[in-house]
């Protein structure tokens, strides 16, 4: 967050992102109802939920295993803003999916295919990993993908860290932070090293890096129609300009403002938001 903020765009900034990060709305609870925290918006092909046809719009729940088959692609939507698409021959089961006044987790099981995971930081998701039979992949706010290959799982990262581990067992033998534009490899036969490489940008990774910078013009959109009205004061009150309000919603959206930032900025400007949902 920039900290070169003068009164007024400061004043702006907390209207704006206050709007959309504090009181009951911190958590995008507007994108989604309770009983759509998870929800099948994407199948193509021969897909299933548990081993039945699938359904487009779907609402998914805990232990819910969604599968591919050949030439077959899936995606998941949580909270209205985080994404797992699955590729062909690929099986998915959730097996957390949490959601509390202070937290969202979820895991997933993936035994078998390749999935691509972006996990935007604004879904107020704390906890996100994705399990493998000999890996577990853990982040908070990024892009990544999870290919298990003959002997191998390879996890391939475009934005932000994945922890990754390797697991014998249900046992961590040992772990790698795998930083953007690399790929971290387990092996099989060779759990004791996790092999971290350059990542290769092929097909799957530039299409589902096209398809995420639509998820979050998507979100945003959502955010200037539910907030509308607040946007509208920033800029006739304040003179904040649209370029600026691209800027705040950029950063929401990317995670740059955390409920304590917001927060700070209301106790220096003396301003009172009351945004219960």
């Amino acid at each position: 967050m920039s900290k070169g903020l003068g009164a007024a765009i400061g004043i702006a900034a907390v209207v704006i992102v206050a709007a959309v990060a504090g009181g009951g709305a911190y958590y995008l609870g507007f994108l989604s109802l309770p009983s759509a925290t998870a929800k099948l918006t994407a199948a193509s092909g021969d897909v299933s939920v548990n081993g039945r046809a699938a359904s487009l719009g779907t609402d998914l729940r805990e232990n819910d295993v969604v599968k591919t088959g050949p030439g077959s692609s899936a995606e998941i939507t949580f909270f209205g803003s985080s994404v797992v698409r699955l590729d062909e021959n690929t099986e998915v089961r959730i097996s957390d999916l949490i959601e509390s006044k202070e937290s969202r987790t979820i895991k997933l099981d993936q035994p078998a295919g390749n999935t691509w995971n972006r996990v935007l930081l604004a879904s107020g998701i704390n906890t996100y990993e994705i399990a493998t039979p000999t890996s577990v992949a853990s982040v908070r706010g990024t892009a990544f993908y999870v290919r298990i290959v003959e002997g191998a799982v390879d996890v391939g990262v475009t934005e932000g860290i994945v922890n990754l581990k390797s697991i014998k067992d249900g046992a961590v033998v040992t772990e790698a932070d795998i930083d953007r534009d690399k790929a971290g490899v387990v092996r099989t036969d060779a759990l004791e090293t996790i092999d971290v490489q350059a990542l290769v940008r092929d097909a799957w990774v530039t299409q589902n890096e096209q398809k995420d910078g639509t998820l979050r013009e998507e979100v945003k959109d959502k955010i200037r129609s539910k907030y509308g009205n607040l946007i509208g004061i920033a800029k006739s009150q304040y003179g904040v300009t649209d370029t600026q309000v691209e800027e705040y919603l950029d950063a929401y959206v990317g995670g740059e403002y955390t409920r304590e930032d917001v927060e700070a900025l209301k106790r220096q400007y003396g301003i009172t938001i009351d945004l219960e949902i």
